[in-house]
């Protein structure tokens, strides 16, 4: 089978390009990226990000969404990815930690003028 891959419509997806013309996926991307580099989708950089930036920061600075910055943050980095879950966890209790001494205060408050009373 020969293909003339100058009039491929480039805008359709690699795995449906493929089974249309009956190749393999890869053939498809192989000639996709010398004929139409634009239609590639464009992968999450990796090397070279401050991950310990804020996950919209990022996502507004490489043009990803969150979950993007997120997923490529975990993957790339397990153990930072695990940092924040903890920094998060962190954040929870000591709100909670706050709440509680509010909590008792009210009640210390509130056994003094019972006993006053």
């Amino acid at each position: 089978m020969n293909i003339d891959w100058s009039t491929v419509d480039w805008s359709k997806g690699t795995y449906r390009l493929a089974n249309e013309l009956g190749v393999a996926p890869c053939t498809v991307s192989a000639h996709r990226r010398k004929l139409a580099p634009e239609t590639m989708r464009r992968s999450m950089p990796t090397r070279g990000v401050d991950w310990t930036a804020a996950a919209s920061e990022l996502a507004a600075t490489y043009g990803f969404s969150v979950n993007t910055v997120y997923r490529v943050r975990k993957l790339t980095s397990p153990t930072l990815g695990r940092v924040f879950a903890i920094k998060r966890s962190l954040t929870r209790i000591e709100a909670s930690i706050e709440r509680l001494k509010a909590r008792r205060d009210a009640l210390v408050a509130e056994l003094h003028n019972s006993q006053l009373a």
